[in-house]
């Protein structure tokens, strides 16, 4: 009975990214590998989002949760999927929380054993009502772009 065990292995993230209601999404994470294909993910996240009824643009601070969960791996690549929630709270022209459920698949390019890069195209969808206010859309997508330490 040879079952794989968690190699107990952090990385910390560093990404930049774009989908339908923010401009443009600023993030640092960490990732846990708690199962052999299994890792929690958590971070934060800075978005310039859209405008506001003022005309200004608004800004948010994210903190994700999420689980990865590692599809097929190789040497070199990793295709994989993520789903959690994220709660954003403006912090510039406004002051409403959004809540938003997460899901995407990813691809990772190891150069070696300690950097890769990553892409990752994402669906949010926002359950909090006050996103319409926000002028977030209950659905949107975008793509995320990152850099991996593993460690």
């Amino acid at each position: 009975n040879n079952i794989p065990v968690a190699d107990n292995k952090l990385a910390f993230t560093a990404s930049v990214g774009t989908n339908r209601d923010e401009n443009v999404v600023y993030g640092v994470g960490i990732e846990k590998k708690v199962a052999n294909k299994l890792s929690v993910v958590s971070g934060v996240t800075y978005a310039n989002a859209g405008e506001a009824d003022n005309g200004e643009h608004q800004q948010f601070i994210g903190v994700p949760l999420e689980l990865k969960y590692d599809l097929c791996s190789s040497d070199k690549f990793n295709l994989y999927t993520k789903g959690g929630i994220k709660v954003e709270q403006c912090i510039r022209n406004g002051n409403s929380t959004n809540v938003g459920v997460l899901a995407s698949l990813g691809a990772q390019y190891k150069f070696n054993d300690k950097l890769a890069l990553y892409v990752e195209p994402e669906l949010k969808y926002n359950i909090d009502d006050k996103a319409s206010v926000d002028k977030f859309h209950t659905v949107s997508g975008g793509v995320t772009c990152g850099v991996r330490f593993i460690y």
